[in-house]
Parts: structure tokens; sequence; C-alpha cells
């Protein structure tokens, strides 16, 4: 039985077929053979030996090999605990490929596998798929933009550094603007001033950690960044509600 899914590798749209139903528990095919699409072969827990073409190629524990479609091959030797899952995607390649996969991302892998022939569900089945093909993918790059969504950005500033004496110029210097923009884009995306916002986190924090009861209460105001216990007092008492 053969199911079909929809994976992405790179930028590319691709179809996954799985064979014989995907399942690890079937033996890999010892007769020479080809596919119409690209074969992929996953070992983990021992190593197995493939003769494609007119060379023998081990496939060791933890490894990903990809077969270009049209290329004979079939197994040659499986080791007794050697699990192998195999299925196909429609993506050229003209070398055969491998690479190391992480045994913990393979256990998970054939976890996923077990579930979801007992569910039919394969949503996580297409990210393992989408995941593991994407590193034979070699014509397409991705480069990270910076951030360029201030609220985002505001936002983090503010909850990983209020422990700490944070300055106005320092976030102008992380949202590329002149100390005057920085504060007009605190108010539009938090409705306070700088020094409002900070005080406003810190106490936030402040109350949380109070009602945990494991801090005393010189020790949640150092926590949470005040340097004297008047100003922190003073700063709970406007934010008390």
């Amino acid at each position: 039985m053969y199911k079909e899914l929809d994976i992405h590798i790179g930028k590319k749209e691709c179809k996954a077929f799985l064979q014989r139903g995907f399942s690890p528990e079937l033996p890999p095919t010892k007769r020479m053979h080809k596919h119409n699409y690209a074969d992929v072969h996953i070992v983990s827990g021992g190593n197995m030996v493939f003769y494609i073409g007119n060379k023998n190629h081990k496939i060791e524990d933890g490894t990903l090999m990809i077969i270009p479609r049209e290329i004979f091959h079939y197994c040659v030797e499986k080791e007794e605990n050697a699990i192998h899952i195999a299925f196909q995607v429609d993506y050229h390649i003209c070398d055969i490929m491998k690479y190391r996969i992480n045994p913990g991302i393979i256990e998970d892998f054939q976890r996923e596998i077990i579930k979801a022939h007992k569910t039919g569900e394969y949503t996580l089945i297409v990210a393992f798929l989408s995941l593991l093909c994407s590193r034979f993918c070699k014509e397409d790059f991705v480069s990270a933009r910076s951030i360029t969504d201030y609220g985002f950005l505001i936002r983090e500033f503010f909850q990983t550094g209020y422990g700490k004496d944070i300055k106005l110029s320092e976030l102008a210097k992380v949202l590329n603007v002149c100390e005057r923009q920085a504060e007009r884009l605190v108010v539009q995306y938090t409705g306070r001033t700088f020094r409002e916002e900070l005080a406003f986190i810190r106490i936030t924090i402040a109350k949380h950690l109070i009602k945990t009861g494991e801090m005393s209460l010189q020790e949640v105001a150092q926590y949470v960044g005040y340097g004297s216990y008047a100003g922190f007092w003073k700063a709970m008492k406007k934010y008390e509600k």
C-alpha cells in the first residue's frame, strides 16, 4: 500500500510517496529495481549495504541516503537490528547523496510513524519529511532579515532587560532610530513612556514573584532591577491596582 503527502523541500512544494505503507517493520527490497522518483533511505540501529548502479554503498547507523530516479539498486545486506525507512520524493537530484542525522531525530520520527499508522494523522510526518529532505536541497538559499517589527523589539527589550539599568539610548540602537523617535515608538506601542513602561514591567514581575512567596520584598526589589527598596515601594504604590 502506498500513501502520498505534500511536503516542502527548500522553497519547492513536492510530493512524498510512502512506500508499502511507510512501515519500518517491512524488509527492504532485495531484488534489482528502480523508481520514477528519487528514493530516500533512512537507517538506524545498525548498518545496511545497498548495490546502486554498479557498486556497493554502505549506509551506516544514523544516515540518510538518497538515490536519483531511474538508477537500479537493491538491498545487499541488512544487520539484524537495523531499522529501515524508505520513501520517494518528486525532487530532482543528479548524484547519490548521504548525510548524518541526529539519532534522537530518527527515534522521534519512528515514533511518529507508528502513531500516524494508528491515528491516520500525518501532520508531524510532513514536518519531519520536509526537515530531513531540506538537507539535500542545494539551490535554495534563505537568509534571515533584520527585524522591523518595532512592537516586537520594544516588548523583547523590556521583557529581557528589566533587571538591569537599561537606558533609552540602548533601545534606540536596537531600533536603529534616534532617542526621540525611540521614545515616541515606546508610547505608540505600549501607551507609556520609556520610564513608565520599565516600571510597569518591573512591578508586574514583582507582583508575580510576591505571590509565589519564595522571595523577601528586598530580594524581589533587587531581582526586578531596583537599587533601593524605597524606589521599589514607591513604584509598587503607583501600580498597586
